[in-house]
């Protein structure tokens, strides 16, 4: 094996790290609020919950980062889905 093969698959290892890191932190949040508020983030769009508190600083910030937090495991689930696959 070349240097710069063990040095791709020691970028891959790294890259791949990350994305499992952000993954799980993006599940714990979305956990977290799912356990806070009772329901999906969908749902929680769908019956307007912020409006219903009044658009408080509370509700706003945990939409923000609910919202975050379910389009974070997507993206990471496809790229960790394509990381096996990419030539570093």
């Amino acid at each position: 094996m070349a240097p710069s093969d063990d040095l791709a698959a020691s970028l891959q290892r790294l890259v791949v790290a990350e994305y499992q890191r952000r993954l799980a932190r993006y599940r714990l949040t979305d956990h977290q609020l799912t356990r806070k508020y009772g329901m999906s983030f969908a749902a929680f769009e769908h019956q307007q919950i912020t409006r219903q508190h009044g658009y408080t600083w509370e509700v706003e910030s945990d939409a923000i980062a609910w919202e975050t937090a379910v389009d974070g495991i997507a993206t990471m689930m496809q790229a960790l889905a394509g990381a096996g696959s990419r030539t570093w």
